[in-house]
């Protein structure tokens, strides 16, 4: 009987010692590695709608989940570093907003799944055929701004209009697929386009400086990250000169772009988000098609067209989203 009493206790003491180690023994959180390129509005946009989606669905920073947001603040090898730590971190999961971000990590991470959101066109970076086709441990969407339209926008807008100025870094490979649609936008229109590029944002100001030495009528900044970075500088070379901005994001129009069509990127983060959880649920990214996603939206800003006497004409204050008076 006591050899009996004596084996209870001691199965007894062994269950209350592995409760106590079951206790002790924190459970490791699912860890979410969140790149971005810079802090232009589009970025931050589609990095809350990320988060918001990852709240919405249960994932919370901090308790089941770890979300290790970084920014690049616009440095190209800030961004390199980023992918590189995510990778020696074995995070769980990698979601990159903006084309950069996907561009560097693509290259430096071939095994931890990937989901990507504010890209414009990711199939000429070598990570994808098409939407059925890419890269094995990716997938995301695909928001190619309204390009065309936004030359359509310029003409109804400003019919005057002959030569159009950009300028746009030829590292980013985003730009450089906006800027092939430009030029033949604005051949299609007999206008002319006048390019100056850049490496970094404090190049912006002179190159600002001279598309107005060189007369354009107007300014178009399409989705390149580091002019839009400076986009307080091309407004106020442009107010200096004259001469109205647009963009394809429309969020700049509160900080004086004369008009901006683009797409809403919260929505596109959201949906970014969405994709994300269904990796973090179990799908692998091969077997997810990348989504094409463009929810566009239409701001004007009367008072910059009053400033350069400008009128919209009717038909565009109609399909206008939001109007700054």
């Amino acid at each position: 009987m006591k050899s009996i009493r004596k084996s209870y206790f001691i199965v007894f003491i062994l269950i209350v010692f592995i409760l106590i180690l079951s206790c002790g023994k924190k459970e490791k959180l699912y860890t979410i590695g969140l790149s971005q390129f810079s802090s232009i509005l589009a970025a931050d946009d589609a990095a809350k709608g990320i988060k918001d989606a990852l709240t919405e669905a249960g994932y919370i920073d901090g308790e089941n989940c770890k979300i290790d947001h970084k920014n690049a603040q616009g440095d190209f090898a800030t961004v390199q570093s980023i992918a590189q730590k995510f990778v020696t971190d074995k995070v769980d999961i990698i979601i990159t907003v903006t084309t950069p971000c996907l561009q560097v990590t693509a290259h430096i991470n071939k095994t931890i799944p990937h989901v990507f959101g504010a890209v414009t066109d990711p199939f000429r970076m070598g990570i994808a055929e098409d939407t059925d086709h890419h890269q094995m441990n990716i997938t995301g969407i695909a928001t190619f701004e309204p390009v065309d339209e936004i030359i359509e926008l310029i003409v109804k807008v400003l019919p005057e209009t002959k030569n159009i100025g950009v300028i746009w870094n030829t590292s980013e490979a985003c730009s450089e697929a906006n800027l092939e649609v430009m030029r033949k936008s604005v051949e299609l229109r007999n206008l002319t386009l006048k390019e100056i590029t850049v490496t970094n944002s404090n190049e912006v100001l002179m190159a600002a400086q001279g598309l107005a030495g060189k007369g354009v009528d107007v300014i178009f900044i399409s989705g390149d990250n580091t002019a839009l970075l400076a986009i307080d500088t091309i407004i106020g070379v442009g107010k200096e000169n004259s001469i109205p901005v647009v963009t394809n994001d429309p969020t700049y129009v509160e900080k004086g772009v004369l008009f901006g069509l683009g797409a809403d990127f919260y929505t596109v983060g959201k949906e970014t988000g969405k994709l994300a959880i269904r990796v973090i649920k179990g799908e692998k990214p091969a077997d997810i098609p990348i989504q094409k996603l463009i929810p566009k939206k239409l701001w004007l800003n009367n008072k910059v067209a009053n400033d350069l006497n400008i009128l919209f004409p009717e038909e565009i204050l109609e399909e206008a989203d939001k109007v700054i008076e």
